[in-house]
């Protein structure tokens, strides 16, 4: 999934899978439906230009609304992933407060969105200095990781 595509919302056997850096991605999964959805938003919040899918607060926002079509919030879970201060890894910026960075922020409006629609968040596997792949298994509710070391750790 690129960043900034509409959320996917899918069933059956499929797998969504993206590459975050400092971007977020939030999977929201239907138990007894069997259905999830996931966004990829790059910046933390909408401010009235460009596409709301590329945006953490109002890509979120979408995916819940497309989903809460499927049953009540009650009725979904989350999963949050991404949010890496990748400048900090390639010694671009120094080590700040992870609430000052796109990452951190990108985290903490996905996080206020779905606390907000009351959809409970199971696990959220944020922040640090690396990349990460995720598979999000619609079907079962799984995502697998695999973390994205940088280009020169092997020099390290």
């Amino acid at each position: 999934m690129q960043p900034g595509t509409p959320p996917l919302v899918s069933g059956g056997s499929k797998v969504l899978v993206t590459i975050l850096g400092s971007c977020v991605a939030a999977c929201i999964w239907h138990r007894e439906r069997q259905l999830g959805g996931m966004t990829h938003a790059l910046l933390p919040q909408y401010k009235g230009e460009g596409s709301r899918s590329r945006f953490a607060d109002t890509a979120t926002e979408l995916l819940i609304r497309r989903m809460s079509a499927l049953g009540p919030p009650e009725t979904l879970v989350a999963r949050i992933f991404g949010g890496a201060s990748m400048a900090v890894r390639f010694g671009l910026a120094p080590p700040e407060d992870p609430s000052r960075t796109i990452g951190g922020r990108n985290v903490a409006q996905t996080r206020a969105v779905l606390e907000a629609a009351k959809i409970r968040i199971l696990e959220a596997d944020v922040g640090g200095h690396f990349g990460k792949r995720i598979a999000f298994d619609v079907a079962t509710g799984a995502v697998v990781t695999k973390r994205i070391p940088s280009l020169n750790s092997e020099a390290r």
